[in-house]
């Protein structure tokens, strides 16, 4: 017995190691750490050349360059292109000394140094060429539009027309996208993350990153209500990179990339690109370990077949043992016959043993499938708790990475209590404060600003008395002392009709109001410069309605501020000039070429000469303006238009002054002459003669001289000006003409009311009293002399005049007797400088002066305005 129960053993045994070979060796084949790592791709030299200098390779890890290259949770250096370099130091039998740098410049300072040789995340550019020698692509990465989840169909560049999207600062897809012209709003963000979030939020309609960046970032930070919608034109291209001095290195690197299969580089791919890295059934070590798990499954299955059949033949070999010993015992029958019974029932006890044993061995067969019923159900059980608990804190990591990594900070209050059971870690990084801190209500009110104590405290409790959501932004003191804006939304959960729970969020606001302010004082001191200008100024739209205007453009108008916002204004210039004034604005909005030209501008029956300037500009989303600036240079054009009078009236009094001064000193120059040739020849009577015409002469220029210093006067001596009443004015000039009036017995016919003026009493007196003196001395013949004195009303202007019946003026000279040194009557008293007087005093006091007459011997009215 001992000998068939070892003879078993040793066969189970057997069975057992051959079991046990049989599954190691499947797995040693399922496993891709054993894959073929001989190095036959390589040449003999190049096999030489790594054998020798593999030491003194150093490869450079990037810290953080997540996903391609990063350090993991573990300390270890991890990554889509960290998997490659693994996948191709296999392929090549190396281990490459690795040496972690921060940055990717630090990379290539070593680089050039020749402290590390090797680079394997870097794309291809000229400037890097010159101290990098490339291998091909072994990564390509598109750049892919993600949106929200409800956003639905397929999105290419084109579809972002009129939409909101995350673009960061610096990256080269950013700058072709802006480049492209393409009708979108940019929204600048600092990295990859906060684009995500913002579409995640809302607050833009969709991001564009590279579609590795956009896998990890949102697998690791749990955003789940984002998709990835299309890909664009621009992707990302990494090489390996090899220090330039080391050809022989580059082309090991290059061959060994080449050894990697398409499957190898898939199964690399779908690690790292992938929205949803949550499915164990997508990778490969998952199911390398169930095909394990069933392997061993069948080892033990095959192996209980193995002991059955073994057990069966030892049963048929004792079976077969009785057998012989019962033949034996029958041939001794007649020599043992007293031995019969004995052996009978020696038969029966081992029929009923084998009984037995066959009974034990259909119990060990249901016994052993109940086992393995027993255990798959066991393994299903422990698979679903295993599975359910890994949900569960997926689920609880995601949620508590979602509250603590966004900018808010959540919190919820007990108000039986009076205390807060969560306060989210941020706080401690906005207000210094850690969350431990926070204990009562009472704590919370004092470190609220003293400003918002006024009110944030009565506010909160009427809203949460009466169970409502409510809002409030508000100033908080934080640790160091520093001001925080914060804008808070509450909630409030009732208990048995009151209070009971307050929940909320956080929010710092203290950039945006910092900009508020700062946009707000920008805006105060816009306004307080456009209040200050001068030049009406004034900011259109595409449509030409003004959309922000100066008060100097209110006063130009005489409009107040709802009469012009909004309005184009075109209506109220003369059609000429509303065409050339829209024609103008339409060309610099089209074009953007500045504008700037002299123009007439007709307001209130009033036509201006002024020079416009007008420029556009753009805003961010693309809407045209223009602004513009008016300067009214009537003012100027005016004088500029007197300045040339008076050049003109200057060549004309400096030709009339040098004629009519060089007669007298002709006259002076011959009689001296002849004077002199008189006393030498003792003719005294002759040169007293003479002398008297010298001495006539001279008193002429002497009335010359004084009638133009007098001129010359006008405008730099004028006295102040006062209120004059005319007709006071007008009988003292009167009073003082009263002989000449008389000897001429001239009838005077005055007006009885002549208004007031503003000027200088002294020299309106001389325009009505040189005015008075020339109607006498013009007045001929008349038999009926008259003069009249009065006032008329003309387009809304008091015009003063003096009218008589005397001599008359052609109408050829009307204009010419306003001239110096010109008189009607060339042999007549005076210099003629009289009505240039007249006309200098009038202009200063910004008037006109003219005359009116029909013709010689019909008289005439000299009129003249005084300005206010």
């Amino acid at each position: 017995m001992k000998a068939y129960f070892k003879l078993f053993l040793n066969q189970v045994l057997k069975s057992s190691l051959y079991i046990v070979a049989c599954i190691t060796t499947l797995i040693l084949l399922s496993s891709p750490l054993y894959a073929d790592s001989g190095k036959d791709f390589l040449s003999k030299e190049e096999q030489e050349w790594l054998a020798k200098n593999q030491s003194q390779i150093t490869l450079a890890v990037e810290t953080g360059y997540a996903p391609f290259v990063f350090i993991d949770s573990k300390d270890c250096p991890a990554g889509l292109a960290h998997d490659y370099m693994l996948l191709l130091e296999s392929k090549l039998g190396v281990r490459f000394k690795e040496k972690r740098f921060p940055t990717l410049n630090e990379i290539f300072d070593k680089l050039k140094s020749g402290e590390v040789q090797i680079v394997n995340a870097v794309t291809n550019t000229p400037a890097r060429s010159k101290f990098i020698k490339f291998s091909d692509p072994f990564i390509t990465v598109p750049n892919v539009i993600i949106v929200q989840n409800n956003r639905t169909g397929p999105f290419k560049e084109e579809t972002l027309h009129g939409l909101r999207v995350s673009l960061v600062k610096g990256y080269a897809v950013t700058e072709d996208f802006i480049n492209k012209g393409l009708n979108f709003t940019p929204e600048l963000v600092p990295d990859d993350i906060t684009a995500l979030y913002n579409v995640s939020s809302g607050l833009t309609d969709a991001a564009i990153i590279d579609l590795a960046t956009a896998s990890y970032l949102i697998s690791t930070k749990g955003i789940t209500n984002l998709r990835i919608a299309g890909e664009t034109t621009f992707a990302i291209r990494l090489a390996m990179g090899t220090a330039i001095a080391e050809p022989t290195l580059n082309s090991i690197i290059q061959k060994g990339l080449a050894q990697i299969t398409d499957a190898e580089r898939k199964e690399i791919r779908s690690r790292w690109i992938n929205a949803s890295r949550g499915n164990i059934f997508a990778d490969w070590r998952f199911w390398a370990v169930v095909i394990s798990a069933i392997f061993a499954l069948c080892a033990a299955i095959f192996g209980n077949i193995l002991w059955n059949r073994a057990l069966r033949s030892q049963v048929a070999l004792r079976t077969e043992e009785l057998t012989r010993e019962t033949a034996a015992l029958q041939k001794l029958k007649e020599e043992l016959q007293v031995q019969n019974e004995e052996l009978a029932v020696i038969e029966e006890e081992l029929r009923i043993q084998n009984d037995q044993l066959m009974a034990t061995e259909e119990e060990l067969r249901s016994q052993n499938d109940q086992l393995m019923a027993t255990e798959e159900k066991l393994r299903l059980q422990v698979c679903e708790q295993e599975n359910s608990r890994k949900l569960l804190y997926d689920s609880e990591e995601r949620y508590r990475l979602i509250m603590e990594s966004v900018a808010v900070i959540p919190w919820e209050f007990n108000i039986p209590e009076n205390r807060w059971t969560y306060v989210g870690p941020q706080v401690a990084e906005l207000l210094g404060y850690a969350p431990e801190e926070w204990t009562t209500l009472e704590w919370w009110l004092g470190i609220i600003h003293p400003e918002d104590q006024v009110w944030v405290p009565a506010y909160c409790a009427d809203l949460t008395s009466r169970g409502e959501e409510h809002s409030m932004e508000y100033r908080l003191m934080a640790k160091d002392g520093t001001i925080v804006w914060v804008n808070e939304l509450v909630t409030v959960e009732m208990l048995d009709g009151k209070p009971g729970l307050m929940r909320g969020i956080m929010i710092d606001i203290t950039e945006r109001k910092r900009v508020e302010i700062m946009l707000r004082n920008e805006r105060k001191r816009i306004n307080s410069i456009l209040n200050t200008v001068s030049d009406p100024i004034f900011l259109k739209g595409n449509d030409h309605r003004i959309l922000l205007a100066n008060p100097a453009f209110y006063d130009m108008f005489g409009l107040d501020e709802n009469a012009v916002i909004g309005k184009t204004l075109a209506e109220n210039v003369p059609a000429n000039e509303q065409q050339q004034f829209l024609a103008v604005d339409r060309m610099v909005l089209d074009s953007g070429i500045p504008d700037e030209r002299e123009e007439t501008l007709t307001v209130r029956d009033f036509t201006r000469t002024i020079v416009t300037r007008k420029t556009r500009f753009f805003e961010a989303s693309g809407e045209r303006f223009l602004v513009g600036s008016i300067h009214d240079i009537t003012e100027r054009k005016k004088f500029e238009q007197e300045l040339q009078n008076k050049n003109s009236e200057l060549e004309r009094f400096t030709y009339t002054v040098s004629h009519d001064l060089k007669s007298p000193l002709v006259t002076i120059q011959c009689y001296s002459g002849m004077i002199l040739s008189d006393m030498l020849a003792g003719n005294l009577q002759q040169a007293e003669v003479d002398l008297k015409r010298i001495e006539g002469a001279a008193t002429k220029m002497t009335e010359l001289l004084d009638d133009l210093l007098e001129l010359s006067r006008v405008g730099k001596s004028m006295n102040s000006r006062e209120k004059i009443d005319m007709n006071s004015l007008v009988r003292e000039v009167l009073l003082g003409l009263e002989g000449s009036l008389c000897q001429q017995q001239i009838e005077l016919v005055i007006s009885s009311d002549l208004p007031e003026i503003n000027g200088d009493w002294k020299r309106i007196e001389e325009v009505m009293q040189n005015l008075v003196e020339n109607a006498i001395k013009y007045m001929g013949g008349q038999s009926a002399p008259r003069i009249e004195i009065g006032l008329r009303e003309e387009n809304n202007e008091r015009v003063f005049f003096v009218l008589d019946n005397g001599i008359g003026i052609d109408p050829r000279y009307q204009e010419k007797i306003f001239d110096l040194f010109n008189k009607l009557d060339p042999k007549s008293e005076g210099t003629g400088v009289g009505l240039a007087l007249v006309k200098r005093i009038i202009e200063n006091h910004g008037g006109r002066i003219w005359v009116e007459s029909e013709g010689e011997g019909l008289g005439s009215r000299f009129c003249f305005t005084v300005g206010k």
